[in-house]
């Protein structure tokens, strides 16, 4: 039987080289990982400050982040829990995208997974006013590299978006049909209820408003 007539999306667990999704799950983020400084570097190229930094604070912030980007990888790749977490993070990904019953083991966590992600579908209308909301503290004094900044920005915008997308599309269909034996999906946990659907829009509400509050007060007592 040829690849084309036993496609990913017909195939069962048994059948998927697990080995070489964790493999190439694990090559795909460190190729994912220049993203990183290329998005917030092009911030404090455009605005000049990163999060409560400016100047050379906000490089050596960006910097830190990097690092520590960096360090999560190796030791996801170092400390066994990590490693066993993150294999199992890219199974669950390829099951979703692929509609394959991931075995029991990660059917209830692939489950629930989806059940987030479908319930997040709306933040992807977030995603375009990013660069807006840059576009007004941004620094016009040398055109060449805000346009240069504005350009890398939209760019990972839109491949967030366009990723977001196919994700969340993927949930809804896992949701509405999850291959594999008839079941009732779980119940989201807590911690999943308020990272999904309204509860995650109040939540970020809330961040909004506590970090406005805060800074007003540092810019008052300042």
């Amino acid at each position: 039987m040829t690849g084309d007539e036993n496609p990913p999306e017909q195939m069962t667990a048994a059948e998927v080289d697990w080995a070489d999704v964790e493999r190439r799950g694990r090559w795909h983020n460190w190729l994912a990982l220049p993203a990183v400084p290329l998005f917030f570097g092009a911030v404090v190229l455009l605005t000049g400050k990163y999060a409560f930094w400016e100047g050379s604070a906000a490089w050596l912030a960006v910097g830190a982040f990097v690092v520590l980007a960096v360090v999560m990888q190796v030791l996801s790749l170092a400390v066994a829990r990590m490693r066993t977490r993150a294999a199992e993070s890219f199974r669950i990904q390829y099951a979703l995208r692929h509609r394959i019953d991931p075995g029991p083991d990660l059917r209830d966590k692939t489950d629930r997974y989806a059940a987030q992600m479908a319930g997040n579908a709306w933040i992807v209308w977030l995603f375009p006013w990013w660069p807006v909301a840059l576009l007004f503290t941004a620094r016009w004094d040398s055109p060449a590299r805000t346009v240069s900044a504005v350009v890398v920005i939209v760019a990972c915008a839109v491949a967030i978006t366009v990723w977001w997308r196919r994700q969340t599309g993927a949930a809804r269909r896992w949701v509405a049909d999850p291959p594999g034996p008839a079941r009732e999906l779980a119940a989201p946990g807590r911690w999943a209820r308020w990272l999904s659907g309204r509860h995650l829009l109040w939540l970020m509400l809330g961040i909004v408003v506590a970090t406005a509050a805060v800074t007003a007060v540092l810019v008052a007592v300042g």
